[in-house]
Order: C-alpha cells, then structure tokens, then sequence
C-alpha cells in the first residue's frame, strides 16, 4: 500500500479545469507547462515554474508550487522506484522504513521544508506526506553525509550512511525538533485517513503519541523506532 500511495504521488500530473480569473488561468497554465517541458535528466531546473504563479491564491496554484518542489528537489517518479528498489535489496544496515525515507533525501533542508509547506496547503494528503518523508530523509542526510542530488535520478546512499544518519541526528536537538515537526502532519492528516497504510504510520503515531506535543521528543522517540532491528513500542527510553 506505501509503495502505491507513494509512487501515486510522484506520478502526479497536475491537470485543471478552473474557473479561475483569466489571469490566473493563464499563469497556471504556464507553470503546468513549464512543468511539462522540464527536462527529466535536469529536475532542479523546475524551480524557473514558480514565477508563472506570483500572486495567484488558490488550492490549484498550490498543488503546482509542491509539484515544482517536489520536482526540483529530485522526488521523480524514478527517485521513487528508485528508493524502493534500494529499500529492498541494500537496506540491510538499517531499518527498511528509515532507508526508504533517506533515500527521498533532498540537496538542502531549505528545500526540503518549502515542498512539505507548499504540499500542506495543496489539500493532497499523499503529497505532503512524501514530502514530510523527504524533511526527515534530508534532515537524516544533513548529518550522514549523504544529501540529496537533484539531477541524479541514481541518488541513494549506502546503508552505512544511513545509520550515520540515525545515529548523528539521536541527540542533536534541532535535528530531532525538525523531524518531529515533519512527524505531526503525517500522523493528524496522512495517518488519520481512511487509505492509511497503518504499518507504516504505527512509529510515526506511536512517536507522535507518546511525546504530547513535545517535537524534539517525537523526533527522539522516531529515531529509536528506526533502529535495526526495530525496537518494539514502549521499549524507548
């Protein structure tokens, strides 16, 4: 079911019938075009798409800003196969959970937390879900030496640099704070929902749970839940 939701996401193509104001239409059609004409091997290029949609508010010219994100950030359909593929046949060093989610890494935090604020007003819970996957996998990444390369459809790291990651965020405050952060929309929205792949949600609601409202301790508890072997609910400290 995960891997439906989420490969669903990448693919998504962003078509509109509006009754938008002709301006707005105009610039929506012109992003969606731009969007189109991006060229797969070069997907940080998608970041010139934002222009076409200056001061225009909607739920639609939302959903082309996460795709633009998501797209210049390296999250393409290929990324995605990609992390699964790796998921399954390298991800021996770490949980299977924690290398999928690495490797959705993107090139920067900062782009990472524009995609997952842009997808949460876009009203596509399975788009701000992988797009809160890809803040906690550049977070991860941010201190395992292993960020993202958006033009690099092949991106994914090695287990070791996975477990680098678990283990160098566990105690740093601002990595953990970022990660429960990303944890909260996925559980209030994502996991709340009624198609839910609820063996995929139970660390990010088991975390989020047990921490009441505290994000450094989500995040804290998250990355105990990611261990290999995963560690059971209520054995973290």
């Amino acid at each position: 079911m995960i891997r439906a939701i989420l490969i669903a996401a990448a693919l998504l193509s962003v078509t509109f019938l509006t009754s938008c104001e002709n301006e707005d239409h105009d610039g929506i059609n012109q992003a969606q075009s731009c969007i189109d004409n991006t060229s797969p091997s070069s997907p940080a290029s998608a970041e010139r798409c934002y222009k076409y949609l200056d001061d225009i508010d909607s739920e639609e010219a939302d959903l082309l800003r996460c795709s633009i994100a998501m797209f210049a950030g390296g999250i393409t359909p290929v990324r995605v196969g990609n992390a699964f593929a790796a998921m399954e046949t390298n991800g021996g060093g770490a949980s299977d959970e924690s290398y999928l989610i690495s490797t959705l890494a993107m090139d920067t935090t900062t782009k990472a937390n524009t995609a997952a604020a842009y997808c949460e007003d876009s009203g596509s819970t399975a788009l701000a879900y992988l797009a809160n996957l890809s803040v906690i996998g550049t977070q991860l990444g941010s201190l395992g030496g292993f960020l993202g390369n958006a033009d690099d459809p092949d991106f994914e790291p090695t287990p070791q640099e996975v477990a680098d990651g678990l283990a160098n965020c566990a105690g740093d405050a601002g990595c953990e704070t970022a990660i429960g952060g990303a944890l909260v929309p996925i559980a209030e929205d994502y996991c709340a929902g009624g198609n839910a792949d609820q063996a995929a949600c139970d660390s990010i609601t088991d975390a989020v749970d047990a921490a009441a409202g505290d994000e450094e301790r989500m995040g804290e508890l998250f990355l105990c839940l990611m261990q290999s072997p995963p560690i059971a609910p209520g054995s973290c400290p």
